[in-house]
Formats: C-alpha cells, structure tokens, sequence
C-alpha cells in the first residue's frame, strides 16, 4: 500500500522511493483530469447510510470486534515467538513495558492505529487515506496563472492552504518521518535496496497504486480502516479484490 511505501522509504530503501515517484506522477494526471473518472463518494457521505446508526457507533462495535478476535489470536499464538524482540529500555519491577519494547506488538499497534483513525474521522470527516498526499503541492502551480480555472477546477479547489487540503500531505510526511525515526532509534541500519525489483517497475507500481486510489476513491488502506470500519459495500469489495489479486501476484 502507499502507507508502507511512505514508511520504507524513510528507512532509506530506494525501491519505496520510486514507488513514490510513480505515485506523485499518477497524482499529477488525475489532478488534472479532476473528478471526471471518479464516481465515489466521499467518505463522509458513506459512514451514515449503513444501520442508520452514527458512523463513530458502527467504528468502536467493529473495533470492539477486532480488538476481541486479535486478544484471543494473541492468547493462542503469541507474537513475542514468532519474531526475535529485544527490549529497548530497562524493565520495571521485573515486568516490560509494551512502549519500552524495540517492537511495538500488532495488538497495541492497531488499537493505536484505530484510535487515531477514530478520532480522525470525529474532527475532519475525512480517513486516514494518502489519495491527496501530493496534491496540495501540485496544486500551487495554479498560482502562476497559466492555468484555466474552469478547465482544472480540482487543482484550484486544492490549491488554497488550509487543514483539509494539507491534511493527507501531512499524513504522508508523518509517515515518511516515522518510517526513518524507527529505523534510526533502532539502530538498524537503513536498506538501499527493497529487493529484487528494479526503479522502472516500482514506479510503474506507485503510479497504479495513486491510480486505483484515485478510481475508487481511497487507498488500500483507507479503505481498509475507514471504509471497511464503517461497513461501507464498495470498500468491502476493493479490499477483497486487492487482497485477492495480491495473492495470485
């Protein structure tokens, strides 16, 4: 997803990179094509239509739901021996603190991440997507006045500074920041190479990753915890489709 593009290239992994390139490309055409390939709504329009019950109601049933189901798959197979952990700070009274551990466990990880999505979505109405990541800074150039307001309405309308237009470009840096601090605290050094993929094909992937994000309105991942969350028909079918096809790749 372009979440963890974001992340891995803060680790210095040159492949992410490119895939971020690809993505900003991608971002560019549909800024300039606007709306007109796009036929979503958004998603603040969504949360309330399913249940006819407050879309901050049907977010905590469903991370009450999830939070249950990964407590009892913790219980069983605990994630400290499937992956080597050390700790990163001293234990207290003989006991180690979750924010004190190297690796933080996908348990307290996803409640943070939900809590973070919930409170999200209670001040902005808007998910934890990374569609408009590049969008405010592309849209500056309709400041020089060469460009026809009627003719690229989506740039103008993206162009003035405030919180909802900077909102995902702020996401994206946090992320990016993140991805390098983790690596950093760590002491693990960075990975110039993501594999065995070259420059070419991981834009070639960022560029369809922004694209499908752009089509179906969110990305992956906004899908997955905004949309999915909320009970929401097609992000429940674009999840299943990219999980899908991420297999058979």
């Amino acid at each position: 997803d372009l979440s963890t593009a974001f992340v891995r290239a803060g680790t210095g992994e040159d492949t992410s990179r490119f895939v971020l390139y690809g993505a900003g490309f991608a971002s560019i055409i549909f800024s300039m094509v606007g709306n007109r390939l796009s036929t979503t709504q958004t998603v603040k329009e969504t949360l309330d239509s399913t249940l006819s019950m407050q879309f901050y109601v049907v977010a905590g049933i469903c991370g009450c739901i999830c939070l249950t189901a990964a407590i009892i798959v913790e219980s069983w197979a605990p994630y400290l021996h499937e992956f080597e952990m050390v700790s990163n700070l001293p234990r207290l009274d003989g006991y180690t603190w979750p924010l004190f551990e190297r690796s933080w466990g996908p348990t307290l990880c996803g409640v943070l991440i939900g809590l973070s999505q919930w409170i999200n979505i209670l001040v902005i109405s808007q998910g934890l997507d990374l569609k408009d990541t590049f969008t405010f800074p592309i849209a500056q150039i309709t400041r020089t006045g060469l460009f026809d307001k009627d003719q690229f309405s989506a740039l103008f309308k993206k162009a003035s500074i405030n919180t909802m237009n900077m909102w995902s470009l702020v996401f994206g840096i946090s992320l990016y920041c993140g991805g390098w601090l983790s690596s950093w605290s760590s002491g693990i050094a960075p990975r110039p190479e993501g594999g065995k993929v070259g420059p070419a094909q991981a834009a070639a992937g960022g560029f369809l990753l922004m694209s499908a994000a752009q089509l179906t309105g969110l990305s992956v991942l906004g899908h997955m915890l905004t949309g999915v969350g909320h009970l929401s028909h097609s992000s429940i079918l674009t999840t299943l489709i990219a999980w899908i096809f991420a297999y058979l790749l």
